[in-house]
C-alpha cells in the first residue's frame, strides 16, 4: 500500500504500524424493503457476524445548501442520505454496530473489551489481493 492508502485505510503512515486486520472473503447483504430492516453477514477473525441494521437519518431534511451561484434547499444531488445505519450484532449478544454503505462500506462494531472497524480497501489493493488468491488456489 502507498502511504496515502495506509493513512486512508488504517490511519497510519508506516507499514509496521498497521494493526491486525482480516480480509473478508464473504459479504452478504440482505434487504427487507417492507420494514427497512437490513442484515449484513460476514466472517472475520474466526467468528461469524450477523448484523441487523436500521436506517439512521444523520442529515436533517431541513438542511439548506448554499452554492456560489444560487441558494438551493434540501440536499445537493451528490450527497447520499439513505446509506447510514445503526443496529445490533445478533450473533454477539446484541452488541452495537454503526455502518455506512455510501460509496464504500465503513463501520464499527463495539465489543465490551475492544472494537472491530470495517473499512473498504482501495480498489488497487483489492484487485491485487484477488489476483494473489486466484494464484494460490490454482497451486
Amino acid at each position: 500500500m502507498s502511504i496515502s492508502e495506509l493513512q486512508q485505510t488504517f490511519g497510519v503512515s508506516k507499514h509496521e504500524h498497521v494493526p491486525d486486520y482480516h480480509l473478508l472473503d464473504f459479504f452478504k447483504r440482505i434487504e427487507n424493503k417492507n420494514n427497512n430492516l437490513r442484515h449484513l453477514h460476514f466472517k472475520a477473525f474466526n467468528s461469524s457476524y450477523l448484523i441487523q441494521l436500521i436506517p439512521n437519518k444523520l442529515i436533517s431534511p431541513h438542511m439548506i445548501s448554499v452554492f456560489d451561484s444560487k441558494q438551493q434547499y434540501g440536499f445537493p444531488s451528490h450527497i447520499k442520505t439513505n446509506c447510514h445505519f445503526h443496529g445490533i450484532v445478533l450473533t454477539h449478544g446484541n452488541i452495537k454496530a454503526a455502518i455506512s454503505d455510501c460509496n464504500r462500506l465503513m463501520g464499527i462494531i463495539i465489543h465490551e473489551e475492544n472494537f472491530l472497524v470495517l473499512q473498504t480497501l482501495p480498489e488497487r489493493v483489492k484487485r491485487k489481493n484477488e489476483k494473489e488468491a486466484r494464484k494460490n488456489n490454482s497451486l
